[in-house]
């Protein structure tokens, strides 16, 4: 993370990204290229590669909406873990007794299907530290030259559906910002905002899209949830 890589990937333009990409669901054989700026030692299928060298990964078929493509990631991934245990056991200095203690209960991906929602978080809106006016919340800041991050209710208002509240990772955000929006601590903040918002709701007889921003910003505070001032 941190050095910049030049990404190519079918359909697309060259992308410049300072971390990774993350791709949800493709077509067999889709191949994505990646030129890093700093050596990789190298794991296969990827090799060794020096910095300016283009590595290129070979994607699908599987795809995270699929269950049985799931299923089958997920035999391969603890097949993988029993060969690991295996080869650290067989090279690595004290691991001849080592055991798998604890694995995953399942398969989890990180990136799948967002909400398309009446407001809709961006990594652009995130870097200028606004503050929104229907603020339920407030992400720390992404990196030290960086704000803190406004997290509006609207992202999770469907757009559509009336009754309906959305928390946790599939909020209404782009890509970018669904990185960090993703991550345990924001899901505990959009998570208790849905909460909140679903009770006043019921209590006034009004539909979630209708609440008054005020008292449910006035309810969060009350419990205990950081907003800005």
């Amino acid at each position: 993370a941190g050095h910049p890589s030049l990404i190519s990937f079918p359909g697309l333009p060259p992308i410049i990204d300072r971390s990774y990409v993350t791709v949800v669901g493709v077509v067999e054989n889709t191949q994505v290229k990646v030129r890093p700026s700093w050596r990789i030692r190298g794991n296969p299928p990827i090799a060794a590669t020096q910095p300016g060298g283009e590595v290129v990964v070979t994607l699908g078929p599987f795809d995270v909406l699929n269950l049985d493509d799931l299923t089958s990631v997920e035999i391969m991934s603890r097949k993988a873990i029993a060969e690991l245990l295996a080869f650290y056991r067989e090279n690595a200095p004290g691991f001849e007794n080592a055991w798998i203690m604890l694995t995953a209960p399942q398969l989890g991906a990180r990136h799948s299907r967002r909400l398309v929602g009446i407001g809709r978080m961006t990594g652009a809106e995130t870097k200028i530290g606004a503050v929104l006016d229907d603020e339920i919340g407030v992400s720390p800041s992404l990196g030290p030259n960086l704000p803190r991050v406004s997290v509006p209710y609207g992202a999770l208002l469907p757009r559509e559906t009336d009754n309906m509240l959305v928390a946790g990772r599939h909020i209404s955000t782009d890509a970018q910002t669904h990185t960090f929006m993703r991550e345990i601590p924001q899901c505990w903040l959009t998570g208790h905002a849905a909460g909140v918002a679903a009770a006043l709701s019921v209590q006034a007889g009004t539909s979630p899209r209708d609440l008054a921003i005020p008292d449910l910003q006035a309810a969060l505070r009350k419990q205990g949830a950081f907003l800005n001032d």
